[in-house]
């Protein structure tokens, strides 16, 4: 995959983590073992805290020129 601006890199990282996220909850939502759906559940609020991460450090503004 090619970027052109690092801010796109960013964009995509970011939206990816929010679909693993999805992905994670969605997955937990119809495990019937009980620690496999806590094991999901924790990495799906992993996923969403780094795709909060992402939001919150990025500059776009700043990254326009990359």
């Amino acid at each position: 995959m090619a970027f052109k601006q690092l801010k796109n890199l960013i964009e995509w990282i970011t939206e990816y983590h929010e679909l693993l996220e999805k992905q994670y909850e969605m997955l937990a939502a119809v495990q019937e073992d009980e620690r496999i759906q806590m094991a999901l559940s924790f990495l799906a609020s992993r996923e969403h805290r780094q795709a909060e991460a992402r939001l919150q450090s990025r500059d776009i503004g700043r990254l326009e020129m990359y």
